[in-house]
């Protein structure tokens, strides 16, 4: 009896065990992360606003566009642009010829205004190659302190110089390239401010991103007008400044 007694109390035991370990919490897998841990959600952190990287009227954007002519013929690409001290857009500089970029041939086509890009392709329908040749040769000017242009459109000068009898287009030496204009230092050198990227409004420079120096550290990109920038120098060296009284007062989201 007392046998039989002891056999059901253990049996009774391993049931309430067995219960109790259906009931309980597995323990964590230590190789699946806690919730804690979850992505942060996104638009957290520096995160850079499409709509900023995909603006058309960014020059980043419009340099390099291949150029559409008369019966969506490919002419060449845009290779700059140019514009007077109130940043008035005067002229495209347009690049075609050459082979794997060696022998290019830039020529000065004036406008009236930026062509509209679509899918990344300028947009002039009475433009036709034979058209294109009969414009004016464009020769970019040439440091005389030997600055470095951050931008590739520099490159005619230092990879493939004009050829002698190649004169540069009328009024071409009053006119600033934006590719020299970008990457200009603004102010000061102790500043250590640049410009960034040009933003366009129809027929001019809108505005300028200017980038603060913050070398990774939070976004220092500020917008400023255009028409607050004082413009000296020479177009191969162009020295940047703020007009008294003109601010960077508005916060750009930084270049990706």
């Amino acid at each position: 009896m007392l046998k039989r007694l002891l056999l059901s109390g253990a049996a009774l035991t391993a049931f309430v065990g067995i219960a109790a370990a259906q009931t309980s919490p597995a323990p964590a897998d230590p190789a699946m992360p806690p919730a804690a841990e979850a992505p942060a959600a996104p638009g957290s952190g520096a995160v850079v606003d499409p709509s900023v990287k995909a603006d058309p009227n960014l020059f980043s954007n419009i340099k390099g566009a291949e150029v559409i002519g008369e019966n969506d013929e490919s002419v060449g690409s845009v290779a700059d642009l140019l514009l007077d001290s109130s940043g008035q857009l005067k002229s495209l500089v347009i690049s075609h010829g050459g082979i794997v970029g060696i022998g290019k041939t830039y020529r000065q086509y004036e406008v009236s205004a930026l062509p509209e890009l679509v899918d990344g392709k300028a947009k002039i329908a009475e433009l036709n190659t034979a058209a294109l040749e009969g414009v004016p040769e464009y020769t970019y000017p040439e440091a005389e302190t030997g600055r470095a242009s951050t931008s590739d459109a520099a490159a005619p000068n230092a990879t493939a110089p004009a050829p002698a009898e190649t004169a540069a287009a009328p009024s071409g030496s009053e006119l600033w390239p934006v590719s020299y204009l970008v990457g200009a230092k603004v102010g000061a050198d102790e500043d250590k401010a640049s410009i960034s990227d040009i933003r366009f409004e129809g027929d001019k420079a809108a505005a300028a991103l200017i980038d603060k120096g913050s070398l990774g550290l939070g976004n220092k990109v500020q917008e400023v007008a255009f028409s607050d920038l004082e413009i000296s120098g020479t177009p191969a060296e162009p020295k940047v400044s703020l007009k008294s009284g003109a601010s960077a007062a508005t916060p750009a989201p930084a270049a990706p």
